[in-house]
C-alpha cells in the first residue's frame, strides 16, 4: 500500500476519531501539536491540517489524555505540564466549511492533577486528585439548564446538591454534610423546592471539615454547594476590515472609543479594561436595572441588553476582558466596537 499522507505522533497517545475526522497530536521538548486528518471529497484526496496552528505555543507538552466528542464537537487535552488544567479545542461546521476552531483552558483550582477523563452522554466523567485523595467528579459539557424550571446555571465548582440537612431547634440551625472537605470559599445558593425563592445565597454560620452549618430551619431546602470559578474571555486585536470583512487592514491606526457586549439572561459581569501605561478600569454589571419592573428585592434579576464601556486607546495597546468570577449566570451572543481608522497612506 501506497502512504497518502505522513504525519509525526505520540508514541503513547492513541489517535481520535470525532465523526469521520481523526485527531492525532505529537509534541516536540515543550509543546504538543494537533492535526485534523480528515478526507477530502471535493478532491478525493486524504489532507490535513494543524488545528494549534494559530496557537502554536498554547498546549504544554506531556500530554497524558486526549479525548474528543463529535456530538459535542469538543476535543479534551490533559497534560503533565500544566496538570489541574484541560485544554479545550471547539470547532463548528457548516457544511463543508469550518466557521469555529477555537482553543481555550479550563484550570480547575484545588486540584493537584487530572488523572483520567471520558466523554459520556454529554458529560465528562473526571478521575482528579484533590489533596492526596482521588475524586470521581462529572462536568456538564452541554451548556444545560441545571434544573428544571429553573432558566440559567449555577456557576459552581465542586457542585453539590443537597436537602437532607439536620435542624437543631436549640440553636436554630441546620447542619448540611458534604462528600468532600469544605473549603474557605464555599458558596451556599438555594435550588428550586423550597420555601426560599431560588438564587439566594445564604451565609454560613460555621464551616468545617465536612460540615457546613446555616442559620434557621433549612431541612427541607434544597441548597446548592460549591466553589465559583472565574471565567475571562480576552478579546484579540481590534482592525479595520475589508468590505468582505476577510481581510484585516493594519496599514494604519485604529483608535477604539466605545465597546458594546450585547448579553442574554445575565445576573454579573464585569468588563476590565487595561491601557498601556495607565492602571486596569473596571466597569461592573449586576442585572438590576433602575425602574425595570423585574427589579425585586430579595430575588435574582436575569437581564438581557447592552453594555458599553468606553475605550479610548489605540487597539494594539490595550487589552479588554470579560470576567466573572460569581455563581451567578451570564451568556454573551455578540459585541459590537466603535472607533476611528486613519490610513497611513491613500491611494490616488
Amino acid at each position: 500500500a501506497d502512504p497518502i499522507t505522513e504525519l509525526p505522533t505520540h508514541a503513547v497517545i492513541r489517535p481520535v476519531a470525532a465523526g469521520s475526522n481523526i485527531y492525532i497530536i505529537a509534541e516536540t521538548s515543550e509543546w504538543a501539536t494537533i492535526f485534523e486528518y480528515f478526507l477530502d471529497k471535493a478532491l478525493e484526496t486524504a489532507d490535513y491540517e494543524v488545528v494549534t496552528g494559530h496557537a502554536p505555543v498554547y498546549i504544554p507538552a506531556g500530554v497524558r489524555n486526549l479525548i474528543a466528542s463529535p456530538h459535542l464537537d469538543l476535543l479534551l487535552v490533559s497534560t503533565d505540564g500544566d496538570p489541574d488544567s484541560l485544554y479545550v479545542y471547539k470547532w463548528y461546521w457548516s457544511g463543508e466549511e469550518k466557521l469555529q476552531s477555537a482553543w481555550c483552558r479550563w484550570n480547575f483550582p484545588n486540584v493537584e492533577s487530572i488523572i483520567n477523563m471520558i466523554f459520556d452522554r454529554g458529560e465528562v466523567r473526571l478521575l482528579v486528585r484533590r489533596h492526596g485523595v482521588v475524586y470521581l467528579e462529572s462536568l456538564n459539557a452541554e451548556q444545560s439548564i441545571t434544573d428544571p424550571g429553573l432558566p440559567y446555571r449555577v456557576y459552581l465548582d465542586q457542585h453539590v446538591l443537597l436537602s437532607d440537612g439536620e435542624y437543631d431547634p436549640e440553636s436554630d440551625t441546620t447542619t448540611f454534610t458534604l462528600p468532600y472537605p469544605a473549603p474557605s470559599e464555599l458558596k451556599c445558593v438555594t435550588a428550586p423546592g423550597g420555601e426560599i425563592p431560588p438564587g439566594v445565597e445564604l451565609s454560613p454560620v460555621s464551616v468545617s471539615d465536612n460540615t457546613v452549618i446555616l442559620a434557621g430551619d433549612l431541612s427541607e431546602q434544597p441548597i446548592r454547594f460549591g466553589v465559583p470559578y472565574e471565567s475571562r474571555y480576552r478579546f484579540s486585536q481590534f482592525f479595520h476590515r475589508s468590505e468582505d470583512g476577510r481581510i484585516a487592514i493594519q496599514d494604519g491606526r485604529t483608535q477604539v472609543l466605545w465597546l458594546s457586549v450585547v448579553y442574554a439572561r445575565s445576573a454579573y459581569f464585569r468588563v476590565e479594561v487595561t491601557c498601556e501605561g495607565r492602571p486596569t478600569r473596571v466597569f461592573p454589571f449586576n442585572g438590576r436595572i433602575i425602574g425595570d419592573p423585574d427589579n425585586k428585592t430579595g430575588e435574582l434579576v436575569l437581564d438581557d441588553g447592552r453594555f458599553s464601556v468606553p475605550i479610548f486607546s489605540r487597539s494594539d495597546r490595550v487589552t479588554i476582558d470579560l470576567v466573572n468570577d460569581t455563581w451567578l449566570p451570564c451568556a454573551f451572543t455578540s459585541a459590537e466596537w466603535r472607533g476611528i481608522f486613519n490610513p497611513r497612506t491613500r491611494q490616488q
